[in-house]
């Protein structure tokens, strides 16, 4: 049976991974978390001020779909726990991701590097 060759961005995906520290378990556990309980997981830290967006994040606009806005600050912001409508929300599902690997989760518990 063939081997199945990965694609160069799940490669790439896997070498910042491990060069941050992360176990593949731990990647697993934070991804099986949906969307409302890794917002909740980041939540903690974002009120308490430990997550920061850097000036040009918080000022870069895009067009996508015919709207112009900060699709970061936009989503993050107007994102509702147990909406339906969770489509098109993979820039906050990424900051949820990033946060819960660098700082942990709301209960505490420590995910990432």
């Amino acid at each position: 049976m063939a081997r199945k060759r990965r694609s160069p961005e799940s490669v790439a995906a896997v070498l910042r991974r491990v060069e941050s520290g992360i176990t593949l378990e731990e990647a697993a556990r934070i991804t099986a978390m949906g969307k409302d309980e890794r917002a909740i997981a980041a939540g903690p830290y974002v009120i308490a001020g430990g997550i920061k967006i850097t000036e040009e994040a918080w000022n870069t606009t895009a067009v996508h779909k015919g709207r112009s806005a900060n699709h970061l600050v936009m989503q993050i912001s107007n994102f509702r726990l147990g909406s339906k409508d969770t489509d098109g929300l993979d820039l906050l599902d990424c900051f949820g991701y990033l946060v819960s690997v660098t700082h942990g989760t709301a209960s505490g518990e420590r995910k990432g590097i």
